[in-house]
């Protein structure tokens, strides 16, 4: 199965604990989120996808695919499993495809990332041929393990991370206070897990940000701090 890169990637539930104290809690962080996705703001990858009748409750497991069998367990459309070195990117068809999206959000799964839109049956029904009725019913697109690129996610933070400020020169203004909480946290970083070796300096910016955004510190985005991280592993690697 794709393990999702933690630098780049945040699970959803991830993305709600991390806007939430920003936006008045988790129910409007979810609102926020789910508008952006709706407005296709937000790019998404999944661990499966699934597509077909919606017939009992949402399936926690990859799907069997059948053409003709119904249930929770069923879906006439499965992705098999991702072994590839990419994610599984859900495009925008998903979010298109919802006749009634504040329902269908509703049915959310967030801490799972379990995501539904459906279609109902007198538009774009799923005609289910093998069937004695010759049954049309609702068609329902599910997505398990929802993942969104981290940095859109912090983009979203309102006053707290971008904030395109350029840094007062020495001989002019005093230094914004959150480079010195920017720079303690690095030090502290490099402390406790060695000398970063893999990462660029925009890399080890971006990480630093990222400790402070979830201990929930101001701070400015990561390319503002990035001079200084090189400075910092270059320093440290010629020790």
């Amino acid at each position: 199965m794709y393990k999702f890169d933690e630098k780049e990637w945040m699970s959803a539930i991830e993305a709600v604990y991390l806007i939430g104290p920003h936006v008045g809690g988790d129910v409007a962080a979810k609102l926020m989120i789910s508008e952006r996705i709706r407005d296709l703001k937000l790019a998404m990858a999944v661990e499966w996808f699934s597509e077909g009748a919606d017939v009992g409750g949402l399936p926690k497991s990859r799907p069997i695919e059948s053409k003709t069998k119904l249930g929770e367990q069923y879906a006439t459309i499965v992705t098999p499993e991702n072994k590839s070195g990419s994610p599984i990117f859900l495009g925008g068809l998903f979010t298109l495809s919802s006749d009634n999206w504040e329902k269908d959000v509703e049915r959310w799964i967030w801490g799972i990332g379990l995501f539904v839109t459906t279609e109902k049956p007198l538009t774009k029904g799923l005609p289910i041929k093998k069937s004695p009725l010759r049954l049309t019913l609702p068609r329902r697109m599910v997505a398990y393990g929802v993942h969104f690129r981290r940095m859109e996610i912090i983009q979203l933070l309102p006053q707290v991370v971008i904030e395109n400020k350029t840094p007062p020169s020495p001989a002019g203004r005093k230094r914004d206070v959150r480079w010195n909480a920017w720079v303690a946290e690095a030090c502290y970083y490099i402390h406790s897990n060695g000398y970063p070796e893999a990462m660029s300096g925009s890399e080890f910016a971006r990480t630093v940000v990222d400790i402070l955004v979830h201990r929930q510190i101001e701070t400015l985005e990561p390319g503002t701090y990035e001079s200084t991280a090189r400075a910092i592993l270059k320093r440290f690697k010629s020790s």
